[in-house]
């Protein structure tokens, strides 16, 4: 059965105090780790004392140890997820948040269709995208098994003064009672974030699983992690969208009956395609300074189809002598720096781009 937490004004009066207390230490012990102090010095300088919460019927203790844990959390999700601002979370869970670029990406996309809308957002974790969502949406149910998840995205709700707006609720997304599914299928939608074991391809076997979770609302979205192809996703009336920074960053995206376009997300610009089989610009003539060029393509490029796969090697970069297949199916639009060292010594990188006007990369 699941245990639901409504906060209230007088909640949050309660914890504010500790939200601040406790942000004042993270902080505080963020900055000695980037200081170079060993944890155990870090510890000492705190000045907090432990205490123990009763929240969603189980104890959550702070202490000093947990303090360190959440400025490491910062530390990394600064380095690694593009926040800037202060949130709170623990380092074990840091890597597997969503980034927070997308995630303020997407909701700005779907702004027009989530409007003072209600959704449940199901295996929540820390409900990054959830919040971005709660920019434009009336309201939204956080639903994990993990209770501290739980509570500190409670804290950041807080921080982000949007508490008013969420019911966390403790619960196995797979496990949920009659009673709550009829809730979850009056919302205006659901969303969810799998997860996989390493190596894991098959989307059957992701957690929360797509399929069971999709039965729940006629209308969802989807974030699918690498490796699960478009080929094996067998939801109807899905449309697929993919998202992709420089850095590499890309995951699917399924939205189940949602009116969108095929799109993907890159460089913090979202690109909208109606064809699947969008015809590239032809090359561009330059005079190329080298005799070899280091041609960058994206994942997005093959996840979409917009390049062969067998052509693209499934990597985001190859290099090779000019090429007359390269020279049909790309535009070059940048010409960056000669490379050096890992044995390209006099090559040079182009950055290629398909059918959009290059203006709308940047």
């Amino acid at each position: 059965m699941e245990v639901m937490f409504e906060p209230k004004e007088e909640d949050v009066k309660k914890f504010r105090f500790l939200v601040e207390e406790l942000k004042d230490n993270v902080l505080m012990a963020e900055e000695l780790l980037r200081n170079g102090l060993l944890e155990k010095k870090v510890r000492k300088k705190l000045k907090f004392n432990e205490l123990t919460i009763d929240f969603l019927n189980e104890k959550i203790k702070i202490d000093k140890k947990e303090i360190v844990e959440l400025a490491k959390g910062l530390i990394y999700v600064k380095k690694k997820k593009e926040i800037k601002d202060f949130i709170f979370v623990l380092k074990e869970d840091a890597p597997y948040i969503f980034n927070l670029k997308f995630a303020k990406l997407r909701a700005e996309y779907l702004k027009e269709k989530i409007k003072d809308k209600s959704f449940a957002d199901l295996s929540c974790g820390y409900s990054i995208q959830s919040f971005e969502f709660l920019r434009y949406a009336k309201k939204a149910f956080l639903v994990d098994v993990n209770v501290k998840a739980l509570f500190y995205t409670f804290l950041n709700s807080i921080l982000f003064n949007l508490w008013q707006k969420i019911t966390l609720v403790k619960a196995d997304a797979h496990k949920l009672s009659k009673t709550f599914k009829e809730k979850v299928k009056s919302l205006d939608f659901i969303y969810s974030e799998s997860f996989r074991k390493k190596g894991v391809k098959d989307i059957n076997l992701l957690k929360p699983n797509p399929y069971v979770l999709v039965k729940l609302n006629k209308k969802a979205i989807f974030d699918i992690p690498p490796l699960v192809e478009e080929e094996e996703i067998k939801i109807n009336n899905f449309e697929l969208g993919s998202m992709e920074d420089k850095k590499g960053i890309n995951r699917l995206n399924i939205y189940v009956n949602f009116d969108v376009k095929r799109h993907y997300f890159f460089e913090d610009k979202l690109i909208e395609d109606d064809k699947k089989d969008t015809q590239i610009l032809d090359f561009t003539e330059i005079k190329f300074k080298k005799d070899f060029v280091f041609w960058e393509l994206t994942k997005s490029s093959v996840k979409l189809k917009l390049v062969d796969e067998a052509f693209a090697y499934n990597k985001s970069f190859f290099s090779v002598k000019e090429n007359k297949h390269v020279k049909r199916k790309f535009k070059v639009v940048d010409f960056i720096e000669e490379i050096e060292g890992n044995g390209r010594k006099g090559e040079v990188r182009a950055v290629l781009r398909f059918k959009i006007n290059p203006k709308d990369y940047y």
